[in-house]
C-alpha cells in the first residue's frame, strides 16, 4: 500500500474516521514564511526599478558583478575574475580592461613607437589621459567630464570588449586583427555588430572559418521572440579620417561591400551592417547619404530582376574621429532598409534599430550593493 494513507484507512490524525472522510477532505496546510524586513522589500523594489532602467538604456548587456573585499574592487567579466584596490569607478576598470586584452606585450611595443606611429587605440588613450587634466575634480576626489569624440571611441571599444566576453562571444581572431593597424577598422566594425545583437537579446554563433569550401558570414543569429534564423554580415568603409568628402565618393564604395555581402549566398535570409565613415550631420535631420544608400540598394535589386538578396540592410555612421578635443561626441545615426516581403518581422528591425543606437551609452559606475541602510 506505501507508506501513505489510503481512502478507507483510518485516519492517521487518529479521530476514529476513515482517511477519506476525514483529512483527506482538508486543503494542505501551506507553510507560513516570516515577511521579510521592510528595507529588504524596499531594496528589491528599487532593484527591480535600476534594472529595468538599466536594460533600457544599455540593453542586455548583463550588469557588472561585482563587490569590495578587504580594500580591493573585485569584477567578474565572464569565467575570469579581476581585482585591484584602484578602481574607484566603472571608466577606472575599463581603462584597465581594455589594456588586459590587448596584451601587455602589444601595449608595450605600441608604447615605445613615436606618437604618430602608435596604433589608433593606443593614440586615443594617449588622448584620454591628457584630457582627464581638464576634467572637473569633485569632493570626493572623482573626476568627470563631457567625453569628446576620442574618449567615447576608447571607452566604448573597451565596454564592447568587457559585453562580449562577458557574454563567451569575444573571439582571440578578432582580437588579433583589432592588434593591426590595416585591419583595425573592419575588426572593430564586427565587434560593435556583435554586441549589438547582444543588446537585442539575440542569440548567435559564429560561422567555422577554417571551412574553406564556401563563403560564410560573420555569424548565425537566431531570435528567440520569432524563432527567425539569419545569417549577419558587417562591412565597414575604409577611409582616412578628416579627409576631403564629396557625397558622391561613398556610391562606389557603398555598392561595392554590398555586392561582396550579397555574394556569400547564405543558407538563411541575409542582414547585413554597413558602417559609411562619415563626417557627422546633425542629430535631428535625416542624413544627406539616405537618399544614396537607397539608390544603390534599388541599382542592386534591378540587377538581379528586382530581387534584392537582402532581408535588411541596416547603415550605420559612427563619426566619432572627427570630432573636435574637447568637444561632446559628435552625433551618431543608424538607417535600414529592406524590400516588401522581407523574412526579417518589422518589430525585429526595431529591436536591431534601438539596439544599435544603446551604442554610446557606458556605465561610469559600479553599480550599488546591497545595503539596510536607507538611502535619502
Amino acid at each position: 500500500m506505501g507508506k501513505g494513507a489510503v481512502r478507507n484507512d483510518p485516519c492517521p490524525c487518529g479521530s476514529g474516521r476513515k482517511f477519506k472522510k476525514c483529512c483527506l477532505q482538508k486543503p494542505a496546510a501551506l507553510p507560513s514564511y516570516p515577511s521579510p524586513p521592510p528595507e529588504v522589500v524596499e531594496y528589491a523594489r528599487r532593484h527591480m526599478r535600476e534594472e529595468a532602467e538599466r536594460r533600457r538604456k544599455f540593453g542586455n548587456i548583463r550588469p557588472v558583478v561585482t563587490t569590495v573585499h578587504q580594500g580591493h574592487r573585485f569584477v567578474a567579466v565572464g569565467s575570469r575574475v579581476y581585482f585591484d584596490k584602484e578602481w574607484r569607478t566603472f571608466t577606472d576598470f575599463l581603462l584597465f580592461y581594455v589594456r588586459d586584452v590587448m596584451g601587455r606585450e602589444w601595449w608595450e611595443t605600441e608604447s615605445a613607437k613615436r606618437d604618430h606611429e602608435r596604433h589608433p587605440i593606443m593614440r586615443w588613450h594617449d588622448h584620454f589621459i591628457e584630457a582627464q587634466k581638464n576634467a572637473t575634480r569633485h569632493d570626493d576626489g572623482l573626476l568627470s567630464s563631457v567625453p569628446d569624440g576620442t574618449v567615447s571611441a576608447l571607452l566604448l571599444l573597451a565596454y564592447d570588449l568587457y559585453g562580449l566576453r562577458d557574454h563567451a562571444k569575444l573571439q582571440d581572431e578578432v582580437v588579433q586583427r583589432l592588434r593591426h593597424r590595416n585591419q583595425f577598422q573592419g575588426a572593430r566594425y564586427e565587434l560593435f555588430v556583435a554586441a549589438t545583437f547582444i543588446r537585442a537579446g539575440l542569440e548567435f554563433a559564429f560561422e567555422d572559418e577554417t571551412d574553406t569550401s564556401t563563403k560564410h558570414a560573420e555569424f548565425v543569429a537566431t531570435d528567440p521572440e520569432s524563432g527567425l534564423v539569419m545569417a549577419v554580415e558587417a562591412k565597414a568603409r575604409q577611409r582616412t579620417m578628416k579627409a576631403p568628402f564629396e557625397m558622391a565618393s561613398i556610391r562606389p564604395g557603398v555598392k561595392q561591400l554590398l555586392d561582396s555581402a550579397s555574394d556569400k549566398q547564405p543558407a538563411h535570409p541575409l542582414i547585413v551592417f554597413l558602417e559609411l565613415n562619415l563626417p557627422p550631420e546633425p542629430a535631428q535631420q535625416v542624413p544627406g547619404w539616405v537618399p544614396h544608400v537607397n539608390g544603390v540598394l534599388q541599382e542592386i535589386a534591378a540587377e538581379r530582376e528586382n530581387h534584392s538578396p537582402f532581408a535588411a540592410v541596416l547603415f550605420t555612421n559612427r563619426p566619432h574621429l572627427y570630432g573636435e578635443p574637447g568637444e561632446p561626441d559628435p552625433s551618431k545615426h543608424y538607417y535600414a532598409a529592406w524590400p516588401n516581403g522581407s523574412a526579417v518581422p518589422d518589430a525585429l528591425i526595431d529591436r536591431l534599430g534601438e539596439a544599435a543606437t544603446q551604442y554610446g551609452n557606458v556605465p561610469s559606475k559600479f553599480p550599488a550593493e546591497f545595503s539596510t541602510t536607507p538611502t535619502e
